[in-house]
């Protein structure tokens, strides 16, 4: 920055009034904007719909480079928090978005996400990723980690006897339903096999480190158990890769003298379940996705 050490030595402020001030009317379609009366800082997060709020601006170096979460800032929950910040009481952007409510707003939602349940369907396919709309929350220590766009991740399955994750296509007639294994399909949906579910873990505040769920652990007699299927209809993404973690003693291990098998090393007794981590990009993409 070639202005970087240079200093600002005078400041020109003008007053206008109010009627030389032309202020558009807000869309009437789009929902207010949270905070507008007690914060004083706003910032577009390049996700659509997505905006930060803050209740006092600052703008120290650590702030005047946050361009969104994970880029200058740093996740907890639905807050995000800028590290080297130099004031005295720190505060934090917390992150919301703008909801669509007219009839015409939700026709245009019901066509964005049908292609892109179109386009992401064709990507599904047996011991790929996925991603779905979550529409509820798994148990209630996922709160915390509950912001604008939640989606939960999965390892599509495999249908016997094919090489397809479709178990079942409905065709059904206008504006009929039909419940299958627990799930409610519409007319044209499809039930998608689940292998492994993901869960966000608890110690990583950002929401991108995910274990394997195991149904073994968390089954609840009193309870339905959990269907290993999923409406096509809430598909947002396939076919995106994850980075697997590796526990501690597992990596010492493969990186060890006794690397007989190299790349085979996965599993060791006791180390407990795989994790993976989602990109900061791929986060953002989805939850934009997931209106």
């Amino acid at each position: 920055m070639e202005h970087a050490d240079m200093k600002i030595q005078q400041v020109v402020v003008m007053y206008l009034p109010d009627h030389e001030i032309s202020r558009p009317p807000a869309p009437p379609v789009v929902s207010p904007c949270k905070g507008i009366m007690s914060c004083f800082s706003f910032m577009f997060l390049g996700v659509p719909r997505h905006y930060a709020r803050r209740s006092f601006s600052c703008w120290c170096t650590a702030c005047s480079r946050v361009r969104g979460r994970g880029h200058g800032s740093k996740s907890c929950g639905p807050n995000l928090m800028v590290e080297g910040c130099t004031r005295t009481k720190q505060t934090f952007w917390t992150e919301d978005e703008f909801t669509v409510t007219a009839s015409a707003g939700i026709r245009n939602r019901d066509v964005r996400v049908a292609e892109i349940v179109v386009r992401e369907l064709a990507k599904a396919k047996p011991d790929k990723w996925g991603c779905v709309q979550a529409r509820e929350l798994w148990s209630p220590q996922e709160e915390r980690q509950v912001r604008p766009g939640h989606f939960w991740l999965l390892k599509f399955g495999k249908v016997p006897g094919s090489n397809s994750c479709v178990e079942k296509k409905f065709e059904l007639g206008t504006r009929k339903y039909e419940e299958y294994k627990g799930v409610r399909f519409g007319n044209g949906d499809c039930a998608l096999v689940v292998d492994v579910w993901l869960h966000r873990v608890d110690e990583d505040a950002s929401g991108l480190t995910f274990e394997e769920w195991d149904p073994s652990a968390d089954t609840d007699a009193s309870e339905a158990p959990v269907a290993m299927i999923v409406n096509s209809s809430e598909l947002r993404a396939a076919g995106f890769d994850l980075r697997e973690v590796l526990p501690l003693q597992l990596e010492a291990a493969a990186r060890g003298a006794r690397r007989t098998r190299g790349a085979a090393l996965k599993e060791i007794h006791g180390m407990g379940t795989r994790r993976y981590v989602l990109s900061v990009d791929n986060d953002n993409e989805f939850r934009s996705r997931c209106e």
